[in-house]
C-alpha cells in the first residue's frame, strides 16, 4: 500500500511541476509577445522614443525572467530571444529601423513557436 501512495505523491508533483512549467511559459512568451509587438508599432509609426523604452523593457524583463525558462528549455531554443532583447537598443542606436523592426517581428513568431512547442498536444509527445 505504501507503494501506491508514493506513486500517487510522484505523480502530483510532476503534475504540479508540468503546470507551473507551463503557467510560466504561458505567461512570459505572452508578456514578451505583446512588448515587442508594442516596439514594432511604435518604430513603425516613428516613436522612437516610446520604442527605445520598449526596448530597455524587454531587455529588463528578460533578465528578471529567462533563468525560469532554462530551467526546463534547452538553450538553444530561448537564444533568439536572449539574442533579440539584448540588441534591439543597438539596432536604435545605429539608426537600423529596418533591422529593429524585423527582430520584433521574427521574435513574435519565434515565441509564439515556444509556447506551442511546450503545449502538452498529441504533436508535442511523439
Amino acid at each position: 500500500m505504501k507503494r501506491v501512495w508514493i506513486a500517487i505523491s510522484l505523480l502530483s508533483v510532476i503534475l504540479v511541476l508540468s503546470f507551473l512549467s507551463l503557467n510560466a511559459t504561458h505567461t512570459i512568451t505572452k508578456t514578451m509577445s505583446g512588448m515587442f509587438e508594442d516596439a514594432y508599432t511604435q518604430a513603425t509609426e516613428g516613436d522612437l522614443d516610446k520604442a527605445r523604452e520598449t526596448a530597455d523593457s524587454i531587455q529588463a524583463y528578460w533578465s528578471q525572467t529567462h533563468h525560469i525558462l532554462s530551467t526546463y528549455m534547452r538553450h538553444e531554443e530561448i537564444e533568439h530571444v536572449l539574442v533579440a532583447a539584448n540588441s534591439l537598443s543597438t539596432y536604435l542606436d545605429q539608426d537600423d529601423l529596418e533591422t529593429f523592426t524585423e527582430e520584433c517581428q521574427a521574435s513574435m513568431v519565434y515565441l509564439k513557436h515556444l509556447w506551442e512547442s511546450e503545449q502538452p498536444s498529441f504533436g508535442n509527445i511523439l
